[in-house]
């Protein structure tokens, strides 16, 4: 997660975009080593709500904001908005881990 909130040093909303994405897929992997199943990123969330539920609904929330990055182009991102969704990854990803 380091790795990729450094990614965020430049202050370029591309890079927060990417830093998104990243983390997105860096807690998919996390998910899919703890053992949960799941052909999706929701399937896997879901198998693994016990474990992060009191963040459950902003985890969801972080991968919408992921996929509106993706599949919109005009997308706009602030740095606040992406530190909070970096937070809510970062978050999942600790309580996963510690499982």
């Amino acid at each position: 997660m380091d790795r990729i909130k450094k990614r965020t040093g430049s202050g370029a909303e591309s890079d927060y975009k990417l830093a998104i994405i990243d983390a997105d897929d860096y807690l998919m992997e996390v998910l899919d080593n703890r053992g949960y199943d799941g052909d999706s990123f929701e399937e896997l969330v879901k198998n693994a709500s016990k474990s992060i539920a009191p963040i459950y609904d902003d985890v969801l929330k972080a991968h919408e904001t992921r996929n509106s990055i993706v599949y919109n182009p005009d997308f706009k991102l602030s740095a606040d908005q992406a530190k909070k969704v970096l937070d809510v990854y970062e978050s999942a990803a600790k309580e996963i881990g510690m499982s």
